[in-house]
C-alpha cells in the first residue's frame, strides 16, 4: 500500500522547517541572458511565397524557413538570437511570437521583433526567448518570416547572417530574382493598394482606367471612400495625383508613367476619408490613366495582424474595391521537455538517544532514477540533521525518483529505529507505508520536497562487574602442649650422705637437680603459651 502522507505530527514539523510537499523553481540564481546560436544553418531555405520553387520576380513576396534548437545546451529568459537579411531581401517592420502548447493553452515561447533596413543597415530579425525555455530541456522548433524580393540579381543564391555568421542560401528557381511582374495591360478599370514603406503605416492606392473604357469627350471622374482607419492624405509626396501610360504591354511592363498635367485634372472634393477627382476630356484612348493617393492609418501603433484596411472608388462608372491586409512578418513554434527536481531535508533527531548522536553526523540517501537516455543512474545526498536540505534538479518531468537512507551511522551508545520520509500530500509523491522509502514523479517547473526522520535510542551501558576477592589461606592451628612438670619425690628428712663412688661429680649434681628441672619446665610452658599467642595474633591479621 502506497500513502502520499505519514504521521502528521511529522509532517507538521517539516513545514515548520519550512519543507513543503511542492516547492516553485526559483531558488537558484537567475541565469543571466546571453546571445546564443541556434538556428540550424543546414535547414535555411527560401521559397514563393505559396512555398513552390518557382523563380522570384522584384517585389514579389517569399518565405524564409528555418528550424532551430538549444543545441544541448540549456536556454534562459531572455537569451536572443539574431537573423540580418541581404540587400535583396526586404521585411516588414512588426513583431511575431515563437509559440509553443502548454496543454490547451499556446504560450509564449519567444517574441520577436523585425526592424527593417535604414540606409546601410540590413533589416534584422531580433528574438528573445521567454521564461518557457527556463529549465526545459530538448527545446526546439521551427521559424519563418516574410519577404520581399527587394533587388534585381542575377545570382543564384544570397547570404544571410545567422548570429554573426553568414550563411549562403540558394533563391528559388533559376536566374536570380527577375524584374517585377506587372501582369497583364488593363482592359477595364481596376485597383490596387499596397504599404508604401516597410513602416506598413500608410497605403498607396491606385485606380487605372483604359481611356478605352469611357467616352472621349466626357472625361473620367473618381469618386473614393476610404475603409475604417484611415484618413486621406492631402498634401505632400502623398497628395493625390493623375499620371499616364501608353496602353500598350511594352509600355506596361516598364511601368515609364507621366504626370498629367496639373491644367487636366483637379480635386473637386476631399475630406478625411473621401475624394473625388476629375480628368477632363479630350481622353485619349491609347493611354491608360491612373489615379493615386494615399492613406495613412490613424493608429499605427495600435494595428495587429490581421487588421484589413480597404476602400471603395467609382470610376467612370465602374465599381472597384481592394484591400491591403496587415499580415504577420514571421512566426514560429517550440516544444520542449519540462524539467523539476526534488530536494530531502534531515529533520533534527528524535529519542532520548538525541543527544548522543554528534551535529556533524552525516546522513546518506540514495536516489535512484532512470534518465532521459534510458539509463538507470544512482545518486547519494548527504544531509545533517537540521541542515540544509539536499537534492538534484533539472530533471526531466515526468521522471520517477526513488530515495532510500542508507548506511546510517553506526554510534556508541545509540540504536536507530527504522528511518521514515514525511511530505505534505502531494500527488507527485508517493510514501511507502512503512516510511522507509519514497517515490517522486518529477514535475515540470517545481521542487519536490520531502523530510526524512530519524529516531535514536540510548542504550543503558552494561555495568563491569566487580571480582569476587580471593581468600588468604590459613596454616592450620596446632593444639598447644600440655607441659609435664616432672615429679620429684620429697627428699627425706635427714638425708644420709653417701659418698659416691665416683668422685665430686656425682656429688655435685645430684645436690641441684631439683631446682633446675623446676626451671626447665617454666621455660617449656612460657614457649608453649608464646607460640599460642603468635597462632592467634597471626590470625587475627588475616
Amino acid at each position: 500500500m502506497i500513502n502520499h502522507a505519514r504521521r502528521p505530527a511529522a509532517a507538521l514539523t517539516a513545514l515548520a522547517l519550512g519543507i513543503g510537499g511542492l516547492l516553485a523553481v526559483g531558488a537558484a540564481s537567475p541565469a543571466v541572458a546571453a546571445e546564443v546560436s541556434v538556428i540550424d544553418p543546414g535547414s535555411i531555405t527560401l521559397t514563393t511565397a505559396s512555398g513552390t520553387d518557382e523563380n522570384l520576380n522584384r517585389y514579389d513576396s517569399a518565405r524564409l524557413q528555418m528550424t532551430w534548437s538549444d543545441q544541448g545546451r540549456p536556454l534562459a529568459e531572455g537569451d536572443t538570437f539574431s537573423i540580418e537579411l541581404p540587400p535583396e531581401l526586404a521585411a516588414a517592420a512588426g513583431d511575431f511570437t515563437i509559440t509553443a502548447d502548454e496543454g490547451d493553452t499556446p504560450v509564449p515561447a519567444g517574441r520577436c521583433e523585425v526592424t527593417p533596413a535604414s540606409g546601410s543597415t540590413a533589416a534584422r530579425v531580433l528574438c528573445t526567448f521567454t521564461d518557457y525555455v527556463t529549465g526545459k530541456q530538448d527545446v526546439s522548433g521551427s521559424l519563418w518570416l516574410q519577404v520581399d524580393a527587394a533587388r534585381q540579381t542575377t545570382a543564384e543564391d544570397v547570404v544571410i547572417t545567422v548570429d554573426g555568421d553568414p550563411v549562403v542560401v540558394d533563391l528559388p528557381g533559376t536566374g536570380g530574382i527577375a524584374p517585377q511582374d506587372n501582369g497583364r495591360l488593363p482592359v477595364t478599370p481596376a485597383k490596387h493598394g499596397w504599404w508604401t514603406s516597410a513602416d506598413r503605416d500608410t497605403i498607396q492606392w491606385v485606380v487605372d482606367v483604359p481611356g478605352s473604357q469611357v467616352d472621349p469627350d466626357g472625361g473620367i471622374t473618381l469618386s473614393d471612400t476610404l475603409g475604417g482607419g484611415q484618413r486621406l492624405v492631402e498634401s505632400g509626396t502623398g497628395a493625390p495625383v493623375v499620371r499616364t501610360i501608353e496602353a500598350s504591354q511594352q509600355a506596361w511592363d516598364a511601368q515609364d508613367w507621366t504626370p498629367l498635367a496639373g491644367d487636366r485634372w483637379r480635386v473637386t472634393e476631399s475630406g478625411s476619408t473621401t475624394l473625388t477627382m476629375t480628368v477632363d476630356g479630350p481622353i485619349d484612348p491609347s493611354t491608360v490613366y491612373r489615379f493615386a493617393y494615399q492613406s495613412r492609418l490613424t493608429d499605427a501603433a495600435g494595428t495587429t495582424v490581421g487588421d484589413i484596411f480597404d476602400n471603395t472608388a467609382d470610376a467612370a462608372g465602374t465599381t472597384v474595391t481592394s484591400r491591403v491586409v496587415y499580415r504577420s512578418s514571421g512566426g514560429g513554434d517550440a516544444a520542449g521537455t519540462g524539467t523539476g527536481g526534488f530536494s530531502v531535508a534531515k529533520l533534527p533527531i528524535d529519542g532520548d538517544g538525541a543527544a548522543s548522536v554528534p551535529a556533524d553526523t552525516r546522513f546518506t540517501v540514495r536516489a535512484d532514477y532512470v534518465d532521459a537516455g534510458g539509463t538507470a543512474e544512482g545518486e547519494t545526498l548527504e544531509l545533517t540533521a537540521g541542515g540544509e536540505p539536499a537534492g538534484i534538479q533539472g530533471l526531466p518531468a515526468g521522471t520517477v525518483v526513488s530515495l532510500s537512507e542508507i548506511d546510517i551511522p553506526a554510534l556508541d551508545g545509540v540504536t536507530w529505529a527504522d528511518p521514515e520520509f514525511t511530505s505534505t500530500p502531494n500527488e507527485y509523491i508517493d510514501i511507502a507505508d512503512d516510511g522507509r522509502s519514497v517515490e517522486l514523479t518529477v514535475t515540470d517547473g517545481a521542487t519536490l520536497a520531502v523530510a526524512l526522520r530519524n529516531v535514536a535510542t540510548a542504550v543503558p551501558p552494561t555495568p563491569t562487574p566487580t571480582p569476587t576477592p580471593t581468600p588468604t589461606p590459613t596454616s592450620p592451628v596446632e593444639p598447644t602442649p600440655t607441659p609435664t612438670v616432672p615429679v620429684h619425690p620429697a627428699p627425706s628428712a635427714t638425708p644420709t650422705a653417701t659418698p659416691p663412688s665416683g668422685g665430686d661429680l656425682a656429688s655435685t649434681g645430684a645436690s641441684v637437680s631439683p631446682v633446675i628441672g623446676f626451671i626447665g619446665g617454666a621455660v617449656l610452658l612460657a614457649g608453649a603459651a608464646l607460640l599460642v599467642l603468635r597462632r592467634i595474633g597471626r590470625r587475627s591479621d588475616g
